[in-house]
């Protein structure tokens, strides 16, 4: 690894050649699977998940620095919000999921076995939700406006539930992360190079 790159920053301490680091983060940015990256660099899945784990923070990163204000879900961090729920992260994802498509609060409760009281508090956060995001978003649109559409919103929770999905399980923990991830490949369609200059800015690489 060139010394005079990763001299005093985070890569200084890698055992990984740069090579390796930087095919980590664009395997991260294409979103293959842990597996795959695995096999495909030869180095072990725990490397890959740590890998991938950093990619995300970096996403944390960029929010938190040029968009503090952008918080997910608008009362502070979701992740924190789902964590407080007694349902699995399953139901709460298919909960929202149910929202998004319209289903009725009886035929909701009964699907997933749950209080239709959980499931009117449930819609009314996904309500919540579309209004936060005209608000931070879209200030100028007003009620009634033929322009606005709950769609993107809408299509915003399936593509989440898909992204967790693909994630597997043990998603609950990093919840908040995946989340960031989600807004940052939405913001960014060339993820690999804005991730890039996103490393570079917080570890200043440039200087």
């Amino acid at each position: 690894m060139p010394e005079a790159f990763v001299q005093g920053t985070f890569f200084e301490h890698s055992r990984l050649s740069l090579r390796t680091i930087i095919l980590l983060i664009y395997k991260w940015s294409t979103k293959a699977t842990v597996g795959c990256t695995a096999r495909e660099l030869k180095v072990s899945e725990k490397t890959v998940i740590d890998w991938y784990r950093f990619c995300r923070e970096i996403t944390i990163y960029y929010f938190q620095t040029y968009e503090p204000n952008h918080q997910i879900g608008g009362y502070g961090k979701i992740g924190t919000f789902f964590e407080h729920s007694r349902l699995s992260l399953r139901t709460i994802i298919l909960l929202i999921y149910k929202w998004s498509t319209k289903a009725t609060v009886g035929c909701t409760a009964r699907e997933l076995n749950v209080s239709e009281k959980t499931v009117i508090d449930w819609y009314r956060f996904c309500r919540e939700i579309t209004i936060y995001y005209f608000q931070t978003h879209e200030p100028n649109h007003q009620i009634g406006d033929p322009n606005v559409h709950t769609q993107n919103i809408e299509n915003s929770w399936k593509n989440v539930k898909r992204m967790l999905k693909m994630k597997g399980t043990n998603t609950r923990k990093h919840l908040e992360e995946y989340l960031y991830e989600f807004m940052y490949r939405k913001k960014f369609v060339s993820t690999f190079s804005f991730m890039v200059r996103h490393i570079a800015a917080k570890y200043q690489l440039n200087q």
